[in-house]
């Protein structure tokens, strides 16, 4: 994770994932100077800095020395503006199947982002981040997207989504 995080907010995503995936043991690791050392791919984005999600370069190929050897599966989370690839504007989150991590971003479910003040924006960034971190588990743990509009595993192209 990025570090633009509070202690506080970190234990209530830690809460929510222990109670979504009940007997999961759960832990954080604080890698603030993620983005730097390990030397993501990143461009300069529409309006920001984007980071590759994807790809030997991206936040996935590179969380693996990060990842203990005891560890199922590692979740990365930041503020940072994401994208898989060059062909794609950008993208929430994404995860590995067969590689057990995962990355999401909060940059584009802040209202903030689209220039809109929230009086519930901080209710709101943890109800969509716990909606999209267990998303991304769920790839962790092999699910796949789901064509239903209310399912959890309902791929998201917009914040309105």
């Amino acid at each position: 994770m990025d570090n633009s995080f509070k202690d506080s907010d970190i234990a209530k995503y830690q809460k929510y994932a222990a109670a979504f995936f009940p007997g999961a043991q759960l832990g954080v690791i604080k890698k603030p100077d993620f983005f730097t050392k390990a030397q993501i791919t990143s461009r300069e984005g529409y309006d920001c800095m984007q980071y590759q999600a994807c790809g030997k370069n991206g936040i996935l190929g590179k969380m693996g020395t990060y990842k203990p050897l005891d560890t199922y599966a590692m979740l990365a989370i930041t503020n940072n503006d994401l994208y898989p690839g060059p062909r794609w504007n950008f993208c929430f989150g994404w995860a590995s199947y067969t590689e057990g991590v995962g990355t999401f971003s909060f940059c584009r479910y802040d209202p903030e982002w689209d220039g809109i003040e929230d009086p519930d924006r901080e209710k709101n960034l943890l109800m969509r981040g716990c909606h999209i971190m267990t998303h991304e588990i769920g790839h962790m743990f092999g699910l796949r997207h789901c064509i239903y509009y209310e399912c959890l595993m309902n791929g998201l192209n917009s914040a309105e989504e």
